[in-house]
């Protein structure tokens, strides 16, 4: 077994003092807030969260022409997909998000939860955004930073978590969405509640025909529509005892099948999945709340390599079955101690199992890799008032994170059995994941957080096992790779003047050792790159993010949320060419500005700006993508208490940029205008 010290800086971290605080109104009188379960794994106000913490609820979604969870997100700061592409066109592997800069790819740096629940892919950490249905949703929290010391694993650069509105009474719902490039979407929920019992079934059904992503003047006979369609049927059952306990089962089914852009690379998605959570009869002794999941996945996707005048294609992998389970399970334990002391105690059990079955066409080979992965944490965190107005927090976490029973076998396609056999060592980590912080009031307008953390992202099994190959350019994975490990800090001031404007300011660094990159090793003989997942020693971060609202007047709202990042590959020994280099993928700055208007009791509009600087696409610096802005409009009407229509149109200017590139001469776009009208009937 490794033991990880995060080469040091623990002892620093939990050495540095900051400050928390629960803040109150002049007058005494306010609103109950909003709560937030994700920073710590039980219910805070925002005002008590240390670290950077984004709260979008139910109205902010339904203000938003935003038809997919990932396009809804990108106005959360330094929140970054790989590519620029949204789910709308993007194969699942590349549809990785991350927080603050850290550098997205196809595996995500960020952690995604439906109600607790993780839903990166479990073979190769990715996120399938169309499970998420976003106008289901009651609330979406996003924490910024920090979230290794509650949720472990892949928490590396921060937690989405997606809350499901709650059954609280019978009825239903129907809504159809349709809109250019041949969207249609169907959705229906029906809910019953009866006593303590409550039950839902919902379902939906989504298309669209896509765009042909490859520049105009870079087509060729073979480029077509990147087209979609899924579907998605979901059963919940909740329960509530008198004596206050509380259940809630999901049983949930998904498949997704996608054409890539060419008629033979083609993919898709089918699962099955469950997940409950039960909060126990809480006592004096405290509250303890019991999770589990389970997912049993299987994904198959084809390659090709086009011919230089993109007018031929010929198949050159078929990676027709990847099969993989995830299962977990968690207890957290909350108890009040000592004087005004809240402890939150928890473990929880994760197991990994998938592997990636392949004909690499020429020659005709099958390749199989794959493996198991456990993670089993265990953490702790209190919360101390010191004063009136201030709180102190603190929390560590530990990890055993065990990859075992690794291999790649390749072989001749129809006698698999004559071939070779690479079986890879077992491997066992400890690691550590420590969080001090907290906040304090210095007035009634003005607060003070900070907080110092660590955290960590092991290597998927993708990663460690799988090469792949896109067009010409190939990559290699890599079975030594070694996790991710960051240390963080943070400073943020609140300002509420008044009931009509308010500011959040956040200042961050963030240090990456052994950060996981496509590493770019030289031409191959294909006319491509020939690239290897490798290590780097050293990245950083370095940031400001912004989120801003004022209200002027009754109907009129202005909302600005802005990132600024600073990024550099600090030190990486085995390939000193990298070193002063910009992160891959990461823009100087991003932000979303928008105005909201309501044009009477029952209509309103928003209207907003969304920009990105320009980023490189490879860590060497290149290839470099231009920066673009896109305008967003949506307008809302209801009709009646049951009647609700809306009209949507994103990038309203229809402005072409582009979001990744194929080799060193093709260009691929970000989606073109899109106009969706919906209606949605309640019942």
């Amino acid at each position: 077994m490794t033991l990880r010290s995060f080469s040091g800086r623990t002892a620093l971290s939990l050495c540095l003092v900051s400050w928390a605080l629960r803040a109150e109104s002049p007058d005494g009188v306010q609103p109950l807030p909003p709560l937030t379960v994700t920073a710590s794994r039980r219910a805070l106000t925002p005002e008590e969260v240390p670290v950077g913490l984004t709260l979008l609820d139910a109205q902010d979604i339904q203000n938003s022409p935003a038809i997919t969870a990932d396009d809804f997100l990108r106005q959360v700061p330094g929140f970054s997909l790989f590519r620029r592409t949204s789910s709308l066109a993007a194969n699942p592997t590349a549809q990785g998000f991350t927080l603050r800069g850290i550098g997205p790819s196809g595996t995500s740096r960020g952690l995604v939860l439906y109600d607790g629940a993780p839903l990166n892919d479990a073979f190769g950490g990715w996120v399938a955004w169309s499970k998420i249905d976003l106008r289901a949703a009651e609330q979406i929290e996003v924490v910024r930073g920090g979230g290794s010391t509650a949720w472990g694993n892949t928490a590396l650069s921060g937690v989405v978590q997606v809350l499901p509105a709650p059954i609280d009474r019978s009825g239903g719902k129907v809504s159809v969405l349709a809109g250019n490039r041949g969207i249609l979407e169907t959705r229906i929920r029906t809910r019953a509640r009866q006593g303590n019992w409550a039950a839902s079934v919902e379902g939906r059904a989504f298309q669209t025909e896509g765009y042909i992503r490859i520049r105009e003047d870079q087509r060729g006979a073979v480029d077509k529509p990147v087209d979609s369609r899924h579907e998605t049927l979901a059963a919940t059952l909740e329960h509530t005892s008198p004596q206050g306990a509380f259940f809630r089962g999901r049983l949930a089914y998904f498949n997704e099948r996608r054409n890539n852009g060419t008629p033979l690379t083609a993919n898709n998605t089918e699962s099955w999945r469950w997940q409950h959570r039960y909060d126990m009869t809480p006592s004096p002794n405290g509250v303890t709340t019991w999770t589990g999941f389970a997912e049993r996945s299987v994904y198959a996707s084809t390659f090709s390599s086009v011919a230089a005048d993109r007018n031929s294609e010929r198949l050159v992998l078929d990676q027709y079955r990847v099969p993989s389970t995830a299962l977990g399970t968690g207890l957290t334990h909350e108890r009040p101690w000592g004087r005004d002391q809240l402890a939150t105690l928890g473990t929880d059990l994760r197991r990994v199992e998938g592997e990636t079955r392949e004909r690499v066409v020429i020659p005709n080979l099958r390749r199989t890799a794959g493996g198991e992965q456990i993670f089993a944490g265990l953490f702790a965190e209190n919360q101390s008032p010191i004063s009136p107005a201030t709180t102190l927090s603190a929390g560590l976490r530990a990890d055993i994170w065990q990859n075992r029973d690794g291999f790649l076998a390749t072989g001749p396609f129809d006698r698999p059995e004559t071939g070779s056999r690479t079986a890879f060592d077992n491997r066992t980590e400890l690691l550590f994941s420590p969080r001090l912080g907290a906040v304090t009031a210095l007035n009634d307008t003005n607060r003070l957080r900070a907080s110092v953390y660590q955290g960590f992202r092991a290597p998927t099994l993708n990663e460690l096992y799988r090469p792949f190959q896109v067009g010409s350019d190939r990559t290699l994975a890599n079975e030594n790779l070694d996790p991710e490990q960051l240390t963080g800090a943070e400073l943020g001031w609140t300002w509420t003047p008044t009931d009509t404007l308010s500011s959040d300011l956040t200042f961050f660094w963030n240090d990456i050792e052994d950060a996981i990159a496509n590493v770019t090793l030289g031409p191959n003989p294909l006319g491509g790159a020939d690239r290897q997942r490798q290590n780097l020693d050293r990245t950083r971060v370095r940031g400001i993010e912004w989120e801003g609202r004022y209200r002027p007047a009754a109907p009129l709202e202005f909302f600005t949320r802005q990132a600024l990042l600073d990024t550099e590959i600090r030190r990486a020994d085995r390939q000193p060419d990298l070193g002063g280099k910009r992160i891959a993928q990461v823009p100087r700055s991003q932000g979303t500005t928008g105005i909201r208007l309501d044009l009477s009791d029952s209509a309103s509009t928003t209207v907003q700006l969304r920009h990105e600087s320009a980023r490189y696409e490879n860590d060497t610096n290149t290839r470099r993508l231009s920066g673009f802005y896109v305008l967003d409009l949506l307008y809302r009407h209801h009709l009646s208490e049951n009647l609700t229509l809306r009209a949507g149109i994103e990038n309203l200017l229809d402005r072409r940029y582009a979001d990744g590139s194929i080799g060193d001469d093709l260009t691929t776009l970000g989606h073109p205008r899109l106009v969706t009208l919906s209606a949605a009937v309640s019942f």
